[in-house]
């Protein structure tokens, strides 16, 4: 009986100690922004991809029309990159076209921080 104890001890102890770590990456915050071409000029319906370079996870945000932007995200390094929007249509389609090609690939030299500010100033 005593022997059953150990053994029953030991494997609970073996037990607790290989589980995983869960680490808190921190909480997520709201912020806004505004995205622009190489032109200074507004970019808009069009889909904005975060990709994240630390912690957190991958955000995606409609553009509208204005260039502008809204989202949730685990402050940290982001890259990002531009796509087709579901919403955008052919005007989406067209903005598309006169980007450069860069700014729709991934890219993580390309940068953006979030969590400093609220407000996220993204130039392609």
């Amino acid at each position: 009986m005593m022997m059953r104890i150990v053994t029953l001890l030991a494997a609970l102890l073996l037990i607790g100690g290989c589980g995983t770590k869960i680490e808190q990456i921190g909480a997520a915050s709201q912020f806004t922004g505004k995205l622009t071409g190489p032109d200074g000029a507004a970019v808009g319906n069009v889909l904005l991809t975060l990709q994240p370079l630390e912690a957190g996870h991958p955000v995606l945000m409609e553009v509208d029309a204005k260039g502008e932007f809204k989202g949730e995200g685990i402050p940290g390094e982001y890259a990002y990159f531009v796509g087709k929007s579901s919403k955008g249509g052919a005007s989406g389609d067209a903005t598309l076209k006169k980007l450069p090609q860069a700014a729709l690939e991934a890219n993580m030299t390309r940068k953006v921080k979030l969590g400093e500010s609220p407000q996220v100033e993204i130039k392609l």
